[in-house]
């Protein structure tokens, strides 16, 4: 996946665009709903599914040292930062409230992204988690816990905010569930710490108060 292609799929998501008036009707117009999940499912299947076609071990060795993360870290924790943004979320808001179901609703948005991020966690199976997935836990959970500790009312008072804590107590009954299944001390240890991650985040004082 290029990063052109990926700065492109990243827009057709809650993107409201401009025709030419020659085109007739409406100057602007929401990008189908359809095109926005199909964005999603892309970065689920060549990005956020583990990237071994991005992890040659005889390419990396040849052009890289291994100092921090590699090319496929970066690339999950930046769509998955640029996905859940603040301002990306009001933007997502604010394209619903004009288009209504013709646009991607928050929900629909919170459970599909949540669903590729998190899938490991279902069932009854023991759960063995990689790096890369350990990564974009973190950086999903990191996202929405900087959302709760914004103070500017055009942030806290909007279904956005609504959704972001929703997540937060969905994540927290499945991480619990979760936790006797990891197959592994750092699965195990990495759950703990998103389970005491989101105790603090929500158990922390509304703005203000």
């Amino acid at each position: 996946m290029k990063v052109n292609r990926q700065g492109l799929l990243l827009n057709n998501i809650g993107l409201r665009f401009m025709r030419s008036e020659a085109d007739g009707g409406n100057i602007f117009t929401v990008v189908p709903k359809e095109k926005q999940l199909e964005a999603l499912d892309f970065f689920d299947k060549q990005l956020f599914q583990t990237p071994f076609w991005l992890l040659d071990k005889k390419i990396l060795s040849k052009i890289n040292v291994p100092t921090g993360p590699d090319v496929a870290e970066d690339m999950q924790v930046r769509v998955i930062n640029t996905l859940l943004d603040k301002d990306f979320l009001l933007k997502l808001q604010a394209t619903q409230t004009q288009y209504g179901n013709e646009a991607l609703s928050l929900p629909e948005f919170f459970n599909t992204l949540h669903g590729y991020i998190w899938n490991s966690l279902g069932g009854s199976k023991k759960i063995q988690l990689d790096s890369y997935q350990r990564n974009m836990q973190k950086a999903y959970l990191g996202s929405l816990t900087d959302y709760m500790i914004l103070k500017d009312g055009q942030y806290t008072e909007t279904d956005a905010a609504t959704m972001v804590k929703a997540e937060l107590f969905k994540l927290q009954k499945q991480i619990d569930e979760a936790i006797s299944r990891g197959a592994d001390d750092m699965t195990t240890y990495h759950l703990l710490d998103m389970q005491n991650r989101i105790k603090t985040a929500l158990s922390a004082k509304a703005p203000g108060a």
